[in-house]
């Protein structure tokens, strides 16, 4: 079979949904044909397709290594960039396309949204309403501006769009979902009705849907709707729906998890070098949040934000793709982690030099600024030795509280782990053990701070935060804080509310549902029942 055969096979496999058989076969063409540039944008699109977002930046960039002017791979990071937040290089890649092709959707989506989130609303709407009014049935489009506006805490334009939009595009379950992130769903709105003509009995959907993807969308709008109305149980229920859909999709090995971490273990020890703190950047400007997930860092954050000369960044991407590329530079390809050892002194101090450089491009000139990426606390060997004078802030949470949190999400950006309550929990005692690791080493520079110390107590909590960091942190900003800026992550209309603790000890009205998950969490669970205490394992 040649070349053209077997993309007609990946095409194929692709349009019947069957993902895993159209990667296989992009693979094996690719193999003998590694610059083959349509089987390099099929697997890009499948890996958009399977939400390995992460994994087709690396195959879009590929391509653009040996196919510069690519105008379909710079789109397609324009809209990859993009829904990461990743700014700078959205709108880098949206303009070289553009340049060749002023008609493409994706690139001038970035656009829009792009200034958006620089405040430039003009613009924004010139751009929207300009393509709403070329392709005025491109659902594409004005769903990307509600959920711009979404992010950016525009709730009533938003909940106005999207009761439009379901006017004329009933079937859409995207919407619904968007519906559902405009606020707390009250008894008898609108959006309750519609939302609720989802559900059929027993817990199932009203009809069938031929998409997995739009099956997973109405259980997820139906968990919201009744997590809303104070009906946990059933609420679980239709969660429990989605996440089994979404983890036969996405399969999780947690063979890869401890694999990962007893490599950066062996890495990163007490007596490497590089941890002297003599090689690295000198600048102090970096703060980095690191936790799991939905712990409490967007709120940290604009705790932090309200320093005078503190930019908030929020979930930079920058540390996992220096990395792969230093992983790439100097082993075998960018997973290749063993590389991180044969790193010459000189090399770190440029590593911590370009994060911060690229930082910049974000968040400009102001003296500090944060970094939020949760995952980086895989990375603090790394961060250690290429920045050594970077505050770190761990911030933790009762693990059943966070880890029923995560499960709640159906994340942009993929987390196969958070989709089966196993998996979860094993997940998240690994993350645990490998913050052990990080307290062995580096001790007293880690500033431990608890999600339940900064809700309870936010005037305390920024005062000790503000000793520890060597800088105050005037509490009285954080209203204005609160309710300004863009947020990317799943906290859109959370972060936005007044302080408050009401999330803790939450699990409690599910201890029946999560006992696989407190089963697994045994050996990290406080002694103590109060889900308050402070995480100190």
């Amino acid at each position: 079979m040649g070349p053209r055969h077997e993309l007609e096979a990946i095409r194929s496999a692709s349009a019947r949904g069957d993902h895993a058989e159209a990667a296989r076969l992009c693979l094996a063409l690719l193999q003998a044909e590694p610059r083959n540039v349509e089987a390099t944008l099929e697997y890009g699109h499948l890996a958009v397709a399977m939400r390995r977002l992460g994994d087709a930046v690396l195959i879009f960039r590929k391509l653009l290594a040996f196919s510069p002017d690519n105008t379909i791979a710079h789109d397609r990071l324009a809209y990859l960039y993009r829904v990461q937040g990743d700014y700078p290089n959205a709108e880098k890649h949206a303009r070289q396309a553009l340049a060749v092709d002023a008609s493409l959707v994706n690139s001038r989506l970035a656009l829009g949204s792009i200034a958006i989130a620089r405040g430039d609303s003009a613009a924004a709407l010139q751009i929207f309403d300009s393509l709403r009014a070329e392709l005025p049935d491109d659902l594409h489009i004005d769903t990307t501006y509600a959920e711009a506006l979404l992010r950016l805490g525009e709730f009533s334009r938003a909940r106005e769009l999207i009761l439009g939009l379901l006017d004329r595009y009933p079937q859409s379950i995207l919407l619904y979902t968007l519906l559902s992130r405009c606020g707390k769903l009250a008894e008898g709105s609108d959006e309750a009705r519609l939302i609720a003509g989802l559900a059929g009995r027993d817990g199932e959907l009203a009809r069938e849907f031929a998409d997995p993807e739009d099956r997973i969308r109405a259980y997820m709008a139906l968990f919201k709707l009744q997590y809303d109305l104070a009906h946990p149980s059933l609420a679980f229920r239709y969660l429990q729906r989605a996440k089994a859909l979404r983890s036969a999709q996405i399969p999780y090995r947690p063979e890869e998890t401890v694999e990962l971490n007893r490599q950066l273990t062996q890495l990163f020890h007490r007596e490497l070098p590089a941890l002297s703190g003599e090689f690295g950047a000198e600048t102090d400007a970096p703060v980095f949040i690191v936790a799991m997930p939905r712990s409490g860092t967007t709120l940290l954050e604009r705790m932090l934000a309200t320093h005078p000369e503190l930019s908030p960044a929020g979930e930079l991407l920058i540390v996992g793709q220096l990395v792969q590329e230093l992983c790439a530079h100097f082993g075998q390809n960018q997973y290749d982690l063993a590389a991180l050892g044969r790193i010459p002194p000189r090399v770190w101090r440029e590593a911590g030099q370009e994060y911060v450089q690229r930082a910049r491009q974000l968040v400009g000139d102001a003296r500090y600024f944060s970094d939020k990426m949760p995952d980086n606390y895989l990375w603090l060997g790394f961060i250690r030795a290429a920045l050594p004078n970077a505050r770190i802030i761990h911030l933790s949470r009762h693990p059943i509280d966070n880890c029923l949190s995560i499960y709640e999400q159906d994340f942009a950006t993929p987390q196969p782990w958070a989709n089966d309550l196993d998996w979860l929990g094993g997940h998240y005692v690994a993350y645990r053990s490998l913050m052990a690791h990080w307290r062995s080493i580096f001790g007293g520079q880690l500033i431990e701070v608890s999600y339940e110390e900064i809700t309870r107590d936010p005037v305390k909590a920024c005062g000790r935060l503000g000793d520890a960091l060597g800088f105050s942190l005037p509490l009285e900003n954080l209203v204005e804080a609160r309710e300004s800026g863009e947020i990317l992550t799943a906290s859109q209309w959370q972060a936005r509310q007044p302080i408050h603790a009401t999330s803790i000890a939450r699990w409690q009205k599910l201890e029946r549902e999560l006992q696989p998950l407190i089963k697994v969490l045994g050996p990290v669970l406080p002694d103590s029942p109060s889900p308050g205490d402070r995480d100190q394992a």
